[in-house]
């Protein structure tokens, strides 16, 4: 994987396999990502029309994976799980298939007023077999047509026409809002104007408390990458030390202006996303009636969202920029990522969401 977007691959060209996209409804932003009321709303494994398979899908894409999210999903918040499993690697005939996982948060306004049923759900970690035979799949002998992707059948709850009438009360988000205080962002990190001054000693304050904020950035920042930080560092930091050391003690300089491109960062190279790869097949088959949905009302069920989106950033566990929607871009890239070598576990996936791992930081500058 490649931190700030070094590489527009997402992962290796030399990695093969399958992906899915699981959603678990939760109460809040603090929900404990593993256990139960996961549910798999898409999943593809070997395409025999293009002759790819998904991962090869992915990379031709730029990294990006973009997903329409089922139009009856009840409002509130949600964890959003992509999960690559792939089959590359093989020694001796014998394949190690490899899980490339992570989360992001989301909250989805709009839709029904219903709960996901129960039999629809499942536990992650314990969501696929270790002996499933997709593990053990090779992709430089066995026939990839006849591949099916390991775990649960796809769940894509979607509204009937009996229930287009019907009114449920819209919620709010709020948690995990992006403050109109952000100047530049990082992930889950935010950075915020430093103190004014009108002298030299809080010229100096100002100074620190920015690169103390940059130490923070640095800390939090997930395997995607710490472009943010170097923004702040670089447009921020740096300008306002050498206010100090010209004498410019009334500031800081540019209070209050956004920083970086957008104000804030988007997990979009060049802002382009490809088409929905579920587009044209939301709602079909039985497993997309609204009947799947149980509501507290009979019938229960709402138009959905016109025409929210929601990006989400596959970049760890805790992605708190979640946002309303009824269709989601899933960017798996640069995530937090896990080999698991299902011969030797007793359920073959990773952990449900990765924790992010911390990249190095840059020098911090002395003061002169």
């Amino acid at each position: 994987m490649y931190a700030d977007q070094a590489s527009t691959s997402g992962i290796d060209p030399s990695h093969k396999g399958n992906m899915a996209i699981y959603l678990k409804k939760v109460s809040d932003m603090n929900t404990e990502a593993a256990g139960s009321g996961w549910f798999k709303i898409w999943e593809e494994g070997y395409d025999a029309e293009t002759k790819r398979w998904a991962t090869e899908r992915m990379i031709a894409d730029k990294g990006l994976l973009s997903i329409q999210l089922p139009s009856a999903l009840p409002t509130g918040y949600y964890l959003a799980r992509h999960e690559i499993i792939t089959l590359q690697n093989v020694t001796n005939d014998k394949v190690d298939a490899q899980f490339y996982v992570g989360c992001a948060q989301l909250f989805i306004q709009g839709t029904t007023a219903g709960t996901i049923r129960s039999d629809k759900q499942v536990s992650i970690p314990g969501h696929i077999d270790a002996a499933d035979p997709a593990l053990f799949h090779n992709i430089y002998k066995d026939d990839p047509t006849t591949y099916k992707p390991p775990g649960p059948a796809i769940f894509f709850p979607t509204t009937d026409a009996s229930s287009a009438n019907v009114k449920v009360q819209q919620s709010t988000q709020t948690e995990g809002v992006i403050p109109t205080t952000c100047l530049v962002k990082n992930a889950n990190w935010c950075a915020t104007e430093v103190p004014s001054y009108t002298d030299e000693a809080g010229c100096w304050a100002a100074s620190e408390n920015c690169f103390q904020q940059l130490d923070a950035c640095y800390t939090a920042a997930p395997p995607t990458g710490s472009a943010g930080c170097k923004v702040w560092e670089e447009q921020k930091c740096a300008v306002l030390q050498q206010a100090c050391q010209a004498g410019n003690f009334r500031g800081p300089p540019d209070a209050g202006q956004k920083l970086g491109e957008g104000a804030v960062d988007q997990p979009v190279p060049g802002g382009q996303l490809p088409a929905a790869i579920n587009a044209g097949q939301a709602g079909q088959g039985e497993e997309g009636s609204q009947e799947a949905v149980s509501s507290p009302t009979a019938a229960a069920a709402t138009t959905a969202a016109a025409s929210a989106s929601a990006t989400v950033e596959a970049a760890g566990a805790t992605t708190a920029e979640a946002a309303s929607a009824t269709s989601a871009t899933v960017e798996a890239v640069n995530e937090t990522t896990a080999t698991v070598e299902a011969a030797s576990a007793t359920t073959a996936e990773a952990p449900s969401c990765m924790r992010s791992r911390r990249p190095a930081r840059r020098a911090r500058r002395a003061r002169e």
